[in-house]
């Protein structure tokens, strides 16, 4: 699946190859991060306010919400640039799902999809 989802307001368009429904439309977006914390930090800004648009402004009646399953780049910092990712993309109400936690969520979406 390649779908593309327009973000309301910043008039530009998200590529979605995963989304499934559960009473919301859930858009899954695979997402690597730059190893330096400024570029990692920029991405998660972008997907955070994307994310937040996304679930505020309903189109066509209906909800979206956006699901970022983060890939890092290796270097010292990975742990650090990820938590503050993941703190960043929380507080905008975007899931994020880590390396170590793909099968519990492909297990999760297995159950409540329809």
């Amino acid at each position: 699946m390649d779908l593309r989802v327009d973000v309301p307001v910043l008039g530009r368009s998200l590529r979605i190859p995963y989304a499934y429904q559960n009473g919301v439309l859930n858009l899954v977006k695979p997402q690597r991060f730059p190893a330096k914390e400024n570029a990692a930090m920029e991405t998660a800004m972008r997907l955070a306010m994307e994310g937040d648009l996304l679930q505020r402004h309903h189109q066509a009646g209906e909800r979206k919400k956006l699901i970022v399953v983060s890939l890092f780049s290796r270097n010292g910092d990975g742990s650090v640039i990820s938590d503050h990712v993941g703190e960043l993309l929380d507080d905008y109400s975007v899931k994020n799902v880590q390396k170590d936690e793909i099968q519990e969520f492909a297990s999760e979406v297995e159950q409540e999809a329809h």
